[in-house]
């Protein structure tokens, strides 16, 4: 049984190791959403068919940015990405109290961002 343990070790992941993944994944994400999804709701914005309607100004780039959600979605990566960036900086460590905001912070983004997927896979 010790040699079943020992035969593969678990790596310790630092603080910095853990801040460059998530940040890859935020950024990732963000790319995504801004790259592929984007310029797809602009397409959809008016709808595909004979019932489709032109629009134009302001209201063609609300339709788009709540078309899949994807406006809330980009604000909601984007200041994910700046909170990893520049709140939890790499080279010092952080008090226990700015640990505890910082985590606060992120759960409440990861909470909104479960709620957005959910309303855009049943449209409430």
């Amino acid at each position: 049984m010790d040699a079943a343990l020992t035969e593969f070790p678990l790596l310790p992941i630092t603080h910095d190791e853990m801040r460059f993944m998530l940040l890859a994944l935020v950024d990732l994400i963000l790319g995504l959403l801004i790259i592929c999804i984007l310029p797809f709701a602009w397409i959809l914005k008016d709808g595909i068919g004979p019932d489709s309607v032109t629009t134009t100004g302001l209201e063609a780039v609300w339709k788009c940015l709540m078309s899949f959600y994807v406006g809330p979605a980009i604000l909601l990566f984007g200041f994910l990405d700046q909170l990893l960036r520049i709140g939890v900086p790499a080279d010092k460590p952080r008090s226990k109290k700015a640990s505890i905001i910082l985590w606060l912070v992120a759960t409440t983004l990861l909470s909104l961002f479960s709620l957005l997927m959910l309303l855009i896979f049943f449209r409430l």
